[in-house]
Parts: C-alpha cells; structure tokens; sequence
C-alpha cells in the first residue's frame, strides 16, 4: 500500500487542505485495489471506511459528516456527563495516589470508551476492535493482521444497519486521536513542569500535542500553490502539526481547516478543559518515567504507554 507523494507544510498545507482543487484520498478505493491484486474479500473493511469523512469526497462527504453531526449532537449532553463522571472517578484513583500509571489506558482510554459507548450504544461495538480498525490505514500492516480486523469487523456489522454502521465509523474516526492526544498532551506537560506542582501547570488553552500530524490529499486538476506545480493525481501530504511549528499555529490546526474540521472537536476540547482544570486544584507532583510509540498506527503518531510517577508533597 505504499505510494509516493510530496510533502507540503504550513502555510501552504493549510492551502491545500482547503482547496477545491485537491480531495480526500480514498481509503476504501486502496482496499478494492488490494481485493483485485490479490483475490482477497475486505468487503468488511471497506464498508467502514466508506463511512469515514476522512477518506471521502463531494456528495458522499457531505450526507456521511451530516449524519455524524446528527449522532453528536443528539448525544452531546450524555457525552459531557460521562466525561465528568469519569475524570472524576480517574483523578483520587491516580493522581491522588503515590505511584505510577500509564496515561493512555489509565486515563484517556477510559474516557474515550465512555464517550464511544454514548456514540454508538451499548452492545453494538467492542471497544477494543474500535481501536483495532484504525490500524487498517497503515501502509505497513501486514495483509494477515488487515484480514484478523476484517473478520472481526464482518462479524459485528452483518446484522446490523447502515446508521449504526455509521455511529461505528463516528468512533473509529475519534479513538487515535483522542486518546493519543490526551495522553502526550499531559505526558509533555509533566516534562515541561517538572519540579511544579499540578496546581501550578500552564496548560496553554489546549491540547498542546497531536496525534495525527499529517493529512494526504489528491490533486484533482494540474495546480499552482505558493508557486509550486503539482500535476493532476498527485499525492500531498499536508503537515497540519509538527515541533516546527509555533505553539499557536498547532494549536489552530489541532482540529482540521474549513470542510474537514473534526467532527468531535467540542467534546474533545470539553474533556480537556474539564480534565485539567480539574488537575488544577492538586498539589502533587508528576514526573514523567517513560513514554513508548505504538507501532503500525500511521497517520497517527500514538503512544502506546506514557508512564507518569506521582509525588505527593508533604
């Protein structure tokens, strides 16, 4: 599944991503040339990735974001109460307590599954393969793990509808991000602030780390951008955030630009919010013990443990 493709960074990324000029590049369209290269059915696969925003153009883009935009807003209110419930019950249970803890499956992987659950309803979707499908964007996966996914994708999805199938996609679009996120968000702040108190923290207004630093899109017509010629087809990757940038301009590009901004960008901005203004009234010390890539996750960079040791000062 690798291809090449060139490499554009702000401003001129921020150009591309919203230019009329350039589309989604299609996801689902890789897989039906994998099934015809090899014989292999990903019917499962493609099902779900033709339901992703992300990897979809025109008509198609519009009628998939409108009724994800429905199934968020409806579910809104359960979302933020779930969030509260459970960064109150995480905060005495961890940073209250002296020792160590894992950021993403002691903290932000509890709240996103809490959020999942109210996106798509209980007894619909395991969690755990909601984290899975992600892996399917990856170039590097093996077609033997891409077949594990789809099979258990095909087994969930069978018997179920296409809004359903929908409020699945709504999930998997914010599982990476979110949760890689919110753990090096809080990673690197303890980095930052060693030596201070929680109470003490500058969290900057908002996630100060991404896990999706990269989106690709497809030249649809011979182009000119910032004095550059991109032909017809060509593949760009627009770098949306990077060490290179300024902290404002990560900051405004943490959700996307124009059409693409993410869909779950005020419960992941609340959850944030709620989260860290929380942390604010604590005392404690963290220092950060070790933080450890996941691998096979492209476009995201996710950790797959962000260790934090906890001090309570006396």
């Amino acid at each position: 599944m690798k291809d090449e493709f060139r490499t554009a960074y702000l401003p001129i990324a921020k150009e591309i991503i919203t230019s009329r000029a350039f589309s989604n590049f299609s996801m689902a369209e890789k897989y039906r040339e994998i099934q015809n290269r090899t014989d292999i059915d990903f019917t499962a696969s493609i099902r779900v990735l033709e339901r992703l925003p992300v990897f979809l153009n025109g008509e198609t883009h519009k009628k998939v974001r409108k009724a994800m935009a429905s199934r968020v807003a409806v579910t809104k209110q359960k979302q933020m109460e779930v969030v509260v419930d459970t960064v109150d019950r995480l905060i005495p249970q961890h940073f209250m307590t002296p020792g160590q803890f894992d950021l993403v499956s002691d903290i932000s992987k509890p709240i996103w599954r809490a959020i999942s659950q109210q996106i798509v309803g209980e007894n619909v979707c395991a969690p755990g393969l909601i984290d899975e499908i992600p892996q399917l964007f990856d170039p590097t996966l093996s077609i033997r793990r891409r077949l594990e996914i789809d099979s258990a994708i095909a087994s969930v999805i069978q018997n179920i509808d296409d809004e359903k199938l929908t409020t699945i996609a709504l999930s998997v679009l914010g599982a990476k991000p979110f949760q890689g996120s919110l753990s090096l968000s809080i990673y690197y702040a303890a980095k930052h602030h060693q030596g201070k108190p929680l109470r003490d923290y500058d969290w900057g207004g908002g996630y100060q780390r991404s896990s999706l630093e990269y989106v690709d899109r497809i030249c649809t017509r011979d182009s000119t951008v910032a004095h550059q010629n991109i032909r017809r087809n060509e593949r760009v990757r627009c770098i949306t955030h990077s060490d290179k940038y300024s902290a404002e301009d990560n900051l405004n590009g943490m959700f996307g630009y124009g059409g693409h901004l993410c869909l779950g960008r005020a419960i992941s901005q609340f959850s944030f919010d709620y989260l860290t203004k929380s942390l604010k009234g604590l005392d404690c010390h963290l220092k950060p013990v070790s933080l450890t890539m996941a691998s096979h996750c492209q476009p995201f960079k996710f950790p797959a443990s962000a260790i934090i040791f906890v001090e309570l000062k006396v």
